[in-house]
């Protein structure tokens, strides 16, 4: 073979082998983004007015959650088959757990009607602090293609003064979802959980005045 058919040859090889290489890392590429579940939050809080007024300091203290909530795991049921199996979308994740995301909710909250909302940490003295505890907060099927959003919490009031419980209340949402999948999930449990904000300012509200 000549000298400059030899050099083409290699010099073609070479581009062959330098396309191939990029085609691999594409793909490798594609297949992590590919790869990479969609995360969700509660979305921008709602622009809203204050519809009760809370005329005191108020300590939000973080919610809790019982174990197999403390995670980023989106939750669902199949009701119609081995309802006590708890499942979890692969694809699919909160961008916290479902307790911090209710946490920072409450805040932004109680913020547009309480005089002022502490966290732990805070040098300022509260005069009440509200503790959640999210008993539940998944998606369940009655039947395949149908399915609705569960929020269960239980609220505590506490005069920070004497450090005594005030008022206790437990909660209920329910809501059906837009579509039986993880997107119509986050946005039925965003909704209750702005709904059972909403809830807990006005149960609050109405504890405090009949305090006075």
């Amino acid at each position: 073979m000549e000298p400059t058919m030899a050099w083409r040859c290699r010099g073609a090889i070479r581009i062959m082998l330098a396309v191939a290489l990029l085609l691999v890392v594409a793909g490798c590429a594609l297949q992590t983004t590919r790869d990479q579940p969609a995360t969700y939050d509660f979305g921008p809080p709602p622009a809203q007015q204050a519809t009760a007024r809370i005329p005191a300091a108020v300590l939000i203290v973080p919610v809790s959650a019982p174990s197999w909530l403390d995670s980023n795991a989106i939750v669902y049921r199949l009701n119609y088959d081995d309802p006590a199996r708890r499942r979890v979308y692969a694809d699919s994740r909160w961008a916290a757990t479902p307790a911090a995301l209710f946490t920072q909710r409450l805040r932004n909250r109680f913020a547009l009607s309480a005089r002022a909302v502490l966290t732990p940490g805070d040098r300022a003295d509260a005069a009440y602090a509200l503790q959640v505890g999210l008993d539940d907060f998944s998606q369940s099927f009655d039947q395949p293609g149908t399915s609705q959003v569960n929020l269960q919490l239980r609220a505590s009031l506490i005069d920070l003064n004497n450090h005594r419980l005030v008022a206790q209340k437990n909660f209920s949402l329910q809501r059906a979802t837009p579509t039986p999948d993880a997107p119509g999930a986050v946005n039925a449990l965003a909704a209750v959980a702005g709904q059972a904000a909403d809830e807990l300012v006005s149960w609050v509200s109405s504890v405090l005045k009949g305090r006075k």
